[in-house]
C-alpha cells in the first residue's frame, strides 16, 4: 500500500488507486499522513477537518469517519492511543516522508552522481502541489510550505551537481525558468553566474549578476551576500571559478538539558506528539518548569531537526527584546554578517525566511508570554 500526498491525495494497492470517500474523511486521512507515527488528539483533527465552526456533531462524526476509513485500511494502520488517533506506517510508503528520506540520502552521498540519481528518484515523486485536490486546512499551511521548499532546495542541489560536472547547457534553461519564479534566491543566480560562465557566455553572467542585485536592492533592500559578489569579482578578473562553499555546520543554540530531568513523562509525550510545522504554545505558572520541559523534548527532537535549532530568551534579563534584535541575532548565526543585516524589521524578516528556505530547523522562543 502506498500514500501519496505530493499530488492529489491517492491511496494505491498495486498501483491501483482505492476510493477514499468524501472531502472530510480525505481531510482526516491526509492529516494523519502528514503525521505519521504520531499520536494526534481529537480536537486537533476536529479543528482540521472543520476549521472555521465544528458542528455540534463533530465528535461523532469523526468517530465514523475514523471507522470508515479501518474499514478501507489493514486492521492494524489505523490506531487509537488514549483519545488520539495514529497511523502506523512504513514512512518510505508515504511520498512525502520517502521524499525527505532520498533529500538526507542524497546529502550524504559518496558521490555527485549518486547524489543526482536519488534527487531524481525524490522529484520524481511530485505530481502537483501537495494535496491539491483537498479543501484548504490552516493546519497544514506551515508543513506543506516546508514540503514545497524543500522541493525547491532540491532542485537546487541537483542543478548545483549538474553545474559542478559541467553540464551547463541543461542547467542554464532551467535556472533561467525558475529565477523567473524565485528572483530572490541567491543560491539559483550562484549558479546561473557559474553555468553561464562555465559555457563560455561570460558577458551574460555579468549581466545576470546585475539584474539580481538590481531586484535584491529595490525589492528587499539588501545587497546581494558574499557568496554572489565573490562570484561576481572573480568572473571579472578571469580567475578560475568555483562553486560556494557549502553552509557551515548547522546552528545549535540549544541551552544544556537537565541531565537529572525526571518524571513528567505524560507532558513530554504530548508536547513531543505536537511539535510540528505549526507553533506550540506551552504555558503555566512561573516557576513550574516550563523552559526546562521545553529543553528536555527540544534535545529529544533535536535529531528531527538536522539543520539546527534556534534559541532566544524573549525576555532577556527582565526587558523585553525587539523583534528586529532577535532577528539580526539569528541572521548573523546563520552566517549574515556586517552590513549583510539590512536595518528594516520587515527586511530581516524576509531575509530571515530565506535563509531557512529549504532547511529542516527547529526555533524555541523562551518567555514569549513575558515579551
Amino acid at each position: 500500500m502506498r500514500f501519496h500526498l505530493l499530488g492529489p491525495l491517492t491511496v494505491t494497492v498495486g498501483g491501483r488507486p482505492l476510493p477514499l470517500g468524501g472531502a472530510k474523511q480525505r481531510v482526516l486521512l491526509a492529516h494523519l499522513l502528514l503525521n505519521a507515527n504520531r499520536t494526534v488528539p481529537p480536537g486537533q483533527l476536529v479543528e482540521t477537518i472543520w476549521p472555521r465552526e465544528p458542528p455540534t456533531s463533530a465528535t461523532a462524526n469523526l468517530q465514523t469517519y475514523v471507522w470508515r476509513l479501518r474499514r478501507l485500511l489493514p486492521d492494524t494502520l489505523l490506531r487509537t492511543h488514549g483519545p488520539g488517533y495514529s497511523l502506523a506506517v512504513d514512512p518510505d510508503a508515504v511520498d512525502a516522508h520517502r521524499f525527505t528520506r532520498l533529500v538526507g540520502d542524497a546529502k550524504r552521498a559518496d558521490s555527485p552522481e549518486v547524489a543526482l540519481t536519488l534527487l531524481a528518484e525524490a522529484e520524481a515523486l511530485w505530481r502537483g502541489d501537495p494535496l491539491e485536490d483537498l479543501p484548504t486546512a490552516p493546519a497544514w499551511d506551515a508543513e506543506l510550505g516546508r514540503l514545497v521548499e524543500n522541493r525547491l532546495a532540491a532542485v537546487e542541489e541537483r542543478l548545483a551537481l549538474q553545474v559542478s560536472l559541467g553540464r551547463h547547457d541543461p542547467a542554464i534553461a532551467e535556472l533561467a525558468v525558475l529565477l523567473a519564479e524565485h528572483p530572490y534566491r541567491e543560491r539559483l543566480w550562484q549558479q546561473y553566474l557559474l553555468a553561464l560562465t562555465g559555457a563560455g557566455r561570460r558577458a551574460e553572467a555579468l549581466r545576470a549578476y546585475s539584474t539580481a542585485r538590481e531586484r535584491l536592492v529595490t525589492e528587499l533592500g539588501v545587497e546581494p551576500g558574499p557568496e554572489l559578489r565573490a562570484l561576481q569579482a572573480a568572473i571579472l578578473s578571469g580567475e578560475p571559478l568555483q562553486a560556494p562553499s557549502p553552509d557551515p555546520r548547522p546552528v545549535r543554540q540549544l541551552p544544556a538539558d537537565l541531565p537529572d530531568f525526571t518524571g513528567r513523562d505524560e507532558y513530554v509525550r504530548d508536547l513531543e506528539a505536537a511539535v510540528g510545522p505549526a507553533p506550540v504554545v506551552l504555558t503555566g505558572a512561573p516557576g513550574t518548569g516550563k523552559t526546562a520541559l521545553a529543553m528536555h523534548v527540544a534535545h529529544r527532537l533535536a535529531e528531527r531537526y538536522p539543520d539546527g535549532q534556534l534559541y532566544v530568551d524573549l525576555a532577556g534579563t527582565g526587558t523585553p527584546r525587539e523583534p528586529a534584535e532577535v532577528l539580526a541575532d539569528f541572521l548573523h548565526a546563520l552566517g549574515v554578517t556586517g552590513n549583510a543585516v539590512p536595518a528594516g524589521l520587515g527586511q530581516r524578516a524576509a531575509l530571515f525566511r530565506s535563509r531557512l528556505a529549504g532547511r529542516r530547523m527547529l526555533l524555541v522562543l523562551d518567555d514569549a508570554a513575558t515579551a
